[in-house]
């Protein structure tokens, strides 16, 4: 009786702590993310480029600065906290807020500044912009 007593008790803790272990692997992991290339040219010119799908700033002279907007949609019906990473060649040079959320059905305009730095060298340059977002605890 003992015995059947201390197998139901260590199931209980080994169940309970695989129960845990999903709820904190779960809650960790982002609903969804969204990844966009960045290029910027640095020339002696400057020239635009339009495009949806990537943030490309065209050609950029040194020293100067560049602004993309992207829009970002909550389409859950729930607030979610987004975080922004930079990834590349381009990390040190672009800016804008690293965290923040977004209401229920809310656009937020994300601001994505791109500072070329007088250390870039003429030509091409690449990297990438990624929001995570999940889910906002209360």
């Amino acid at each position: 009786m003992k015995k059947n007593s201390i197998i139901l008790i260590l199931l209980g803790i080994i169940l309970l702590g695989f129960l845990s272990a999903s709820f904190f692997l779960t809650s960790k992991n982002p609903l969804s993310i969204k990844e966009l290339d960045v290029k910027v040219s640095v020339g002696d010119r400057i020239g635009m480029i339009l495009n949806d799908s990537s943030l490309d700033y065209g050609v950029l002279i040194k020293g100067m600065n560049g602004n993309k907007i992207v829009d970002l949609t909550n389409k859950y019906d729930f607030p979610v906290i987004v975080s922004v990473f930079t990834y590349g060649e381009l990390e040190r040079y672009l800016h804008g807020d690293s965290k923040f959320i977004i209401e229920v059905g809310e656009t937020k305009e994300y601001n994505v500044a791109l500072m070329v730095g007088e250390d870039l060298n003429y030509g091409e340059h690449f990297g990438k912009l990624v929001f995570e977002f999940r889910k906002k605890e209360n």
